[in-house]
């Protein structure tokens, strides 16, 4: 879902193609899915632990560079600038309650690896917001338009 995402954001999302294609679709696909997880279980779970959101997600993102996907093609800053720039904030936090959904659906089914979760949507879809995603949904805002403005 973190992938799609990405491709309805504006960002390089593909992991195909030369290792640092790949490298940086990845990079992409993990700051969103560590974004969103961190934003849904801070509203749902009370999992914040004095750490924003945000700050949370960038660290696991410096750790995806740094270590997990050594070596990147380009240094933490240097990547997490490329995202902010090819980042449009509007579609992910309209599509935000499918992964939202997708989430509480993992939450809610220990084997959901073995579980099959499918559903169809393009990039002007508007999902409906309900109880669920709603503050997900606007802690994401929140911690998107932080992210922005870091620039």
């Amino acid at each position: 879902m973190a992938h799609l995402l990405a491709a309805a954001s504006g960002l390089p999302w593909k992991p195909r193609g030369t290792r640092d294609e790949v490298c940086v679709a990845e990079f992409h696909a993990v700051l969103l899915e560590h974004l969103a997880v961190a934003a849904f279980d801070a509203v749902h779970l009370g999992r914040c632990s004095g750490e924003s959101p945000l700050a949370r997600a960038l660290e696991h993102a410096r750790w995806f560079v740094e270590r997990h996907y050594a070596p990147f093609p380009m240094n933490f800053e240097t990547a997490l600038a490329c995202f902010r720039t090819g980042l449009e904030v509007e579609p992910l936090v309209r599509l935000s309650p499918l992964f939202f959904r997708t989430r509480a659906f993992e939450l809610e089914h220990g084997d959901f690896q073995e579980r099959t979760f499918s559903g169809r949507f393009c990039s002007s879809f508007r999902p409906e917001v309900d109880s669920l995603s709603r503050e997900p949904q606007r802690e994401l805002a929140r911690q998107v338009a932080v992210l922005a403005d870091a620039r």
